[in-house]
């Protein structure tokens, strides 16, 4: 297990050494290319393995080198991990994500690769948040969101507030909702990307029964310049939100929304007290960390591979988005997981766009 660990790491440092700005600088040849994307598939499952073994589950990264494509129905497996095994429960899920990308790193990667912006991947951000409003018609809105940053494997809390205008069912009253989305937008750090001015359009439709008390809605946002939406920065999130409102026959509601975001670093304090209950390596000072505005996932003492660093911020989430860190699941966490690991390969070796045909 160390030495596959050591291997995989190292190569990962001399792809590293390219600059990933460089990408293609060689024209690879064919027999290159298909000894990259192997490359690129072994870290990957190495990726998996540990992300699975920080769950508990210590045969998985063996099994994963013996032969990974009888993991699933192995019966070994069930004899030495049990089912309520969390580590096992999480690699049967990350393995069937996997497997459903036809066992291909550049599959993950090609949905998410913007062929008019250069080839660069779409940076991708996972959110959970909270949110309270109250109002007729204009309602003041505050909020928490807990961000984390793939790209660069940072996380960071941040607050806001401001307007939104609804019309319909809630728009008259109060309530309180929950959410958790995605995003993509290319930014140096996780703070440039959250803080600042938003715009989203948010739809909610209510339960029946229960029309004046819950609702589940989404919602699209974007970055905004003034109140121009500028697109930098783009997201979807789901969410579920309780409340009081005058009745409406209305079965649905819609809302428009403006606010701002900037860095809480108090609570970026208390995270970070959890993670080290936890021994989740990250930094809270230094560049890496938005000169001490965010949390980067790195050991203080020394740097560690951008993979370990990834694996650090997947440990995070269900940690700190469930309030539990004997759970890794929450909807579609599986599927971020594999995302994560396949923008740090896309991230921090070079020729992948070479390797992967997208160019």
């Amino acid at each position: 297990m160390t030495k596959n660990i050591i291997l995989w790491s190292f190569l990962l440092l001399v792809f590293s050494c390219k600059s990933p700005n460089n990408q293609g600088s060689k024209v690879l040849s064919e027999r290159e290319k298909v000894s990259l994307r192997d490359s690129l598939d072994k870290m990957m499952l190495e990726s998996i393995a540990s992300l699975a073994s920080a769950h508990n589950d210590s045969s998985f990264i063996a099994r994963v080198n013996a032969n990974h494509q009888n993991l699933p129905t192995s019966p070994s497996i069930a004899l030495t991990t049990p089912f309520s095994n969390l580590g096992h429960q999480l690699r049967q899920k990350l393995i069937k994500v996997w497997k459903n990308a036809g066992s291909s790193t550049c599959n993950i990667l090609r949905p998410y690769v913007l062929k008019a912006s250069k080839n660069r991947l779409r940076h991708p951000y996972f959110f959970v948040g909270t949110a309270v409003n109250a109002g007729a018609g204009l309602h003041v809105v505050k909020g928490k969101d807990i961000v984390w940053d793939f790209y660069n494997a940072q996380a960071s809390s941040f607050h806001y507030q401001g307007k939104e205008a609804i019309f319909g069912a809630s728009s008259i009253g109060a309530g309180v909702s929950t959410y958790a989305g995605i995003a993509f937008g290319h930014k140096p750090d996780v703070r440039s990307a959250w803080s600042g001015r938003f715009i989203s359009a948010r739809i909610e439709v209510s339960l029946p029964l229960l029309a004046n008390y819950i609702s589940l809605g989404g919602s699209s946002f974007s970055s905004a310049t003034t109140n121009i939406a500028d697109m930098q920065i783009i997201g979807v999130n789901m969410s579920v939100q309780g409340g009081l409102s005058i009745p409406n026959p209305l079965p649905g509601s819609l809302g428009i929304q403006i606010a701002e975001w900037s860095p809480d670093l108090k609570t970026n304090t208390h995270i970070s007290k959890i993670l080290k209950t936890k021994n989740i390596a990250h930094r809270t000072t230094g560049p890496e960390s938005c000169s001490g505005t965010c949390l980067s996932f790195i050991k203080p003492e020394r740097t560690s591979s951008s993979l370990n660093r990834t694996t650090g911020l997947l440990s995070s989430i269900p940690l700190l988005a469930v309030n539990s860190g004997d759970s890794p699941y929450f909807p579609r966490y599986p599927e971020l997981a594999v995302l994560a690991y396949a923008t740090t390969l896309y991230k921090e070796v070079s020729d992948v766009d070479q390797a992967c045909n997208f160019k």
